[in-house]
C-alpha cells in the first residue's frame, strides 16, 4: 500500500490518471486515513480501525462527496477519540463530516506547531486571539477567500487599529494559511495575495540632553524603585525591556562590566556593556532573589513597568515619548559622542547593519558640527582683521 502525502492537487492527479487496477494509497499526515482509487477514477475514503481485534475499514464516503480536508478532519477525530460509539462495542458506528473551522485548526493543528518551533508562540496566540479569530474563528477553512481578508483589513482599520497592528496580524495570518497549504488542508492559501497596508514611516524620538535630564529626576522621585531602577538601566544600557526585565544576577559579570543576555532577539547570547552609570543603578538594586526585579506575585521577575512609566514621563513631560525610545536615545548618544555605526551596532546588537543604519543622519549631524568647528574658526579671524595665512587683511 503506497503511502502518500494526500493533497487536493495529489487527488486530482490520480483522478485524472486513472490506474488499470483498484489501488488503496495511505495518508503520510493520518495513517488511519485511506483512499480507494479505481481504474474509472472514482474513489472512496476509508479510516482503519481495529474491529474484534481485527483490521476493518470503516467508510467515510464518495471522493465526490467528502472533500480531502473533510476527510482528514475525520481522520484527525478518530485519532483524538471523538467518535460516536455502536452501544456495547467500541467500534465507531458512522462518521458524519465534520467542517473544520479556522479556529478549530488553530487550535488543533497551527498553536501545537507554534508551541514547538516558535518562541514567539504565545505573541501569535495574542494576536490570534485578539485580532483575528473573533472575525475568521467560525469560518470553514476552504469558505475564506481573498475578498474575505480584504473586508477583515477594513474592519481593522475601522476599529481605529494602526496599519502596522493591521499588518502584524495579517503576515500572522498568511504564514498560517502557509501552513494549512503544506499540511495538504487547503488547496492554496487565501492571503496570498492579499497586499499589506501602506504604513507611515519610522517614528523617530530622541531625547536631548536636557528631556534625558528631566527623566532622570523625575525617576529620582518616583516611589517604585524597582521600577525607576529598571527605566534607568534602559536609558544607561540602551538593552531592550526584555532583556533588561528578564536578567539574572548571574548575567552580571562585575569584573568584565557586561550584561550576558542568554538568549537575544536574534536567537544568540549577546552581551550588553556596562557604563560606570548602569554599574552604579546595579549597585543600588537590592539582592534578594535570582532575577534583577524579581516579581512580589510570582516566582518570575516582573514583566511590564509600563504604569510607572506612564506617571514618570507626564511628570518629566515626555508624554509623546515611548519606552523603546530610551533605545533610541542611548544609539543617538552614541553616535552624537561621535561613536561609529558599526559600534552602535554592536553596542546594541543589531544583527543586520540596515537597521543600524537609521542613525546614519545623526552621524552626518555630528560631522556637520565637526566642519563647522573650522569654518567659525576661520569666519572670526578674518572679522578680527586676520587672514588665513596670518598677515593683516589689507582691505
Amino acid at each position: 500500500m503506497p503511502r502518500c502525502h494526500l493533497t487536493l492537487s495529489f487527488v486530482k492527479s490520480l483522478q485524472s490518471d486513472s490506474t488499470t487496477k483498484r489501488t488503496m494509497y495511505m495518508d503520510t499526515d493520518f495513517r488511519s486515513l485511506l483512499l480507494e482509487m479505481r481504474p474509472s477514477g472514482a474513489g472512496t475514503w476509508y479510516i482503519r480501525h481495529k474491529e474484534n481485534g481485527k483490521a476493518a475499514l470503516l467508510r467515510i464516503g464518495a471522493l465526490e462527496e467528502v472533500s480531502v480536508l473533510e476527510a482528514k478532519a475525520k481522520a484527525f477525530e478518530y485519532q483524538r477519540g471523538r467518535l460516536p460509539h455502536r452501544e456495547g462495542q467500541g467500534v465507531p458506528c458512522g462518521i458524519p463530516v465534520r467542517r473544520l473551522t479556522f479556529g478549530a485548526f488553530v487550535s488543533e493543528h497551527y498553536l501545537p506547531h507554534a508551541k514547538s518551533r516558535k518562541r514567539s508562540w504565545k505573541t501569535d496566540q495574542g494576536i490570534l486571539r485578539r485580532d483575528i479569530l473573533p472575525a475568521l474563528g467560525t469560518m470553514g477553512m476552504d469558505s475564506i477567500t481573498r475578498f474575505t481578508l480584504a473586508r477583515w483589513q477594513e474592519n481593522m482599520l475601522g476599529k481605529g487599529l494602526a496599519a502596522s497592528t493591521c499588518n502584524r496580524a495579517l503576515f500572522l495570518l498568511k504564514y498560517v494559511f502557509s501552513c494549512a497549504r503544506r499540511w495538504g488542508f487547503i488547496a492554496e492559501s487565501p492571503a496570498l495575495d492579499v497586499p499589506a497596508l501602506p504604513e507611515k514611516e519610522f517614528r523617530e524620538r530622541y531625547l536631548s540632553e536636557e528631556e534625558a535630564l528631566r527623566l532622570l529626576d523625575a525617576l529620582e522621585a518616583e516611589k517604585n524603585r524597582q521600577a525607576a531602577q529598571a527605566v534607568r538601566l534602559l536609558l544607561f544600557t540602551g538593552a531592550r525591556k526584555s532583556e533588561v526585565l528578564a536578567a539574572r544576577w548571574e548575567n552580571v559579570d562585575w569584573g568584565r562590566r557586561i550584561l550576558t543576555v542568554p538568549l537575544s532577539k536574534s536567537g544568540k547570547a549577546r552581551h550588553i556593556p556596562l557604563s560606570d552609570a548602569a554599574l552604579q543603578v546595579l549597585a543600588e538594586i537590592p539582592r534578594c532573589s535570582e532575577w534583577l526585579f524579581p516579581s512580589a506575585r510570582t516566582k518570575s521577575h516582573i514583566s511590564t513597568i509600563y504604569p510607572v512609566w506612564d506617571r514618570v514621563r507626564e511628570r518629566a513631560g515626555l508624554k509623546d515619548v515611548r519606552l523603546h525610545d530610551l533605545r533610541h536615545s542611548f544609539a543617538s548618544f552614541l553616535v552624537n559622542s561621535g561613536c561609529s555605526l558599526y559600534e552602535v551596532q554592536k553596542i546594541l546588537g543589531h544583527q543586520n547593519p540596515k537597521v543600524t543604519a537609521r542613525y546614519a543622519h545623526l552621524a552626518q549631524e555630528s560631522l556637520l558640527r565637526a566642519a563647522n568647528i573650522v569654518g567659525e574658526k576661520l569666519r572670526k579671524k578674518h572679522r578680527n582683521g586676520r587672514s588665513v595665512d596670518g598677515k593683516k587683511n589689507r582691505e
